[in-house]
């Protein structure tokens, strides 16, 4: 599963007009959580409302990238650093395929710079509105 997230303007037309799109992995949910409350908080905003959250969110990715504060929780969070509780409901090579699957996609570092490519659209597009499917 994904995220997409699209800014759209109003041209004047039936629907809005899509001006940029980007699409990052949800096993980064968490992170995304911890920085802005989860990137579904966007949805529906204008992008000079959501600015404020996503400068906020990619400087609290910054700090911890640069000084190690809390840095932890982050990367605790990157899908290869994931330990799963294994039971008894499933034989172990199905945790080892959960596992390598969900080692696949997204990092910390990853996250952050698509919180900061959103930013960057919202500062180019102010007035754009911004759409979030999960």
């Amino acid at each position: 599963m994904s995220y997409d997230v699209s800014l759209l303007i109003d041209t004047g037309s039936d629907e809005l007009h899509e001006i940029w799109t980007g699409n990052f992995t949800s096993n980064c949910a968490r992170m995304f959580d911890l920085a802005i409350g989860g990137l579904g908080i966007l949805d529906g905003m204008m992008a000079d409302d959501a600015w404020h959250i996503l400068v906020v969110g990619v400087k609290r990715m910054e700090v911890c990238r640069e000084t190690n504060i809390h840095s932890a929780r982050y990367l605790a969070l990157n899908p290869g650093n994931m330990n799963f509780e294994h039971d008894n409901l499933y034989p172990t090579f199905i945790w080892q395929i959960i596992e390598n699957l969900v080692d696949a996609w997204g990092d910390s570092i990853s996250a952050q710079d698509f919180l900061r490519s959103i930013l960057e659209q919202c500062e180019k597009h102010p007035d754009a509105r911004i759409k979030v499917i999960s």
